[in-house]
């Protein structure tokens, strides 16, 4: 895809902010804000570099897990792309991700030796883990680990590729919506995930919390509004929706799959 969408894309997966993003949820609009990212000094970086080692040699792998902001992830290990959707399968995938040469990198000399990057992240363990920070918070969380050479958001790609893939996406949503496989439906989520249970905007942290909402958050009204496109609509930056914007979902930058990003259908 294009530059400056791949700058968008990465925007808002790291909570960007500066900017407010307005979604339309069942014709009227949503404000959703989003925190501006700040730049990480090597102080920083270096404590929590400290607490990662820590938490590694602990086996803490839920307070890990807890430390990547946003899901899925895509990690790149021997040539085989890991596909990471959420906590629970963090923690399931530890061992491949932190691999021995992941590890080896970590608890090397240099592992927490940080490179500062022009965007304002930090790069530890010979830059396969990027950090980032937003505003509101004081200390870092883990944004990117290895993602796969040919995720890189600057490379050129054609914007008819980017479109092709929402629809094809969109119709795997119809198939498992209409299915009733809550299962895949949350599979097929970004996690967070923003949702209206009741009239009332939620955050969904994973697929359990989806699952055990499902029935409030994919009602009659947004299973309609799915069902009846051929194809979800393209606006611009913010990615993809159904007619009144019931539904949102774009590409995941660093990453090769789409995901639901909103649902509400109103009160």
């Amino acid at each position: 895809m294009l530059k400056a969408l791949a700058t968008r894309t990465r925007f808002l997966r790291a909570f960007n902010t500066g900017l407010l993003l307005v979604l339309s949820c069942a014709g009227r609009g949503h404000a959703q804000e989003v925190q501006e990212t700040v730049f990480i000094n090597q102080q920083k970086a270096a404590a929590f570099c400290k607490d990662l080692r820590e938490a590694v040699r602990a086996q803490e792998l839920r307070k890990i897990s807890s430390w990547v902001r946003n899901y899925p992830i895509e990690v790149q290990r021997g040539g085989k792309n890991i596909l990471v959707v959420d906590n629970t399968d963090f923690v399931s995938k530890f061992n491949l991700i932190f691999d021995d040469a992941m590890k080896s990198s970590l608890f090397g000399p240099s592992g927490c030796e940080s490179r500062m990057h022009p965007d304002g992240d930090a790069g530890l363990a010979d830059d396969q883990i990027i950090l980032d920070q937003v505003e509101s918070e004081a200390q870092p969380y883990i944004g990117e680990i290895s993602p796969p050479a040919d995720t890189d958001p600057s490379a050129n790609s054609s914007n008819d590729q980017y479109e092709r893939g929402a629809q094809e996406f969109f119709k795997k949503l119809q198939r498992a919506i209409n299915a009733e496989n809550r299962n895949s439906v949350a599979l097929m989520c970004e996690y967070p995930t923003s949702a209206c249970i009741k009239g009332k905007f939620v955050t969904i942290q994973n697929r359990a919390e989806l699952i055990r909402n499902y029935p409030q958050i994919f009602t009659p009204a947004v299973k309609k509004a799915v069902a009846k496109l051929p194809a979800p609509i393209h606006q611009g930056w913010r990615g993809f929706r159904t007619d009144q914007g019931e539904l949102w979902l774009d590409l995941v930058v660093w990453t090769h799959v789409y995901r639901v990003r909103s649902v509400c259908s109103g009160p």
